[in-house]
């Protein structure tokens, strides 16, 4: 048996980020950030880490992610810059 397998279910569209962590310190993810849909990875990319997988979350047409160095101590990250967007098209963070 042979399974569709798909980025979009019911009409909603996923995508999973490959995160490049080329700062000095650990950090964390938040999908979304600043919208209704925004969700931690509850995640750890380590430092000098390469392409990690951090997940599957609902793509929309403002989409981005955010990184803060570890751990996360607001509810409002800022993003520090040296975290890259690895394997998809992105532009500055955000998801074209």
């Amino acid at each position: 048996m042979l399974a569709d397998v798909s980025a979009d279910v019911d009409g909603q569209h996923y995508f999973a980020p490959l995160i490049t962590n080329g700062s000095a310190s650990d950090i964390t993810l938040e999908i979304n950030p600043g919208t209704a849909a925004a969700v931690r990875c509850n995640c750890l990319v380590s430092k000098g880490a390469v392409r990690t997988h951090i997940g599957y979350y609902r793509l929309y047409q403002n989409s981005s992610v955010a990184a803060t160095t570890a751990p996360i101590l607001t509810s409002d990250p800022t993003p520090t810059g040296a975290a890259s967007l690895v394997g998809s098209p992105h532009r500055a963070g955000r998801w074209c």
